[in-house]
């Protein structure tokens, strides 16, 4: 396999695990609609719940 070929993939790999953490996160497009969206203290609650 080329080596562009690799570094495309890891490229876009990394892109589609950045875009996942993100939308779990409360970071997706309907936190920019207004209205009910994500606030940070309520992600951070929830990781917090994550961890323990």
């Amino acid at each position: 396999m080329p080596r562009w070929v690799k570094i495309v993939g890891a490229v876009a790999v990394l892109f589609v695990v950045l875009l996942v953490v993100a939308l779990l996160g409360g970071h997706g497009p309907g936190r920019h609609m207004g209205g009910h969206g994500a606030s940070a203290s309520t992600t951070v609650d929830r990781v917090a719940g994550w961890l323990r």
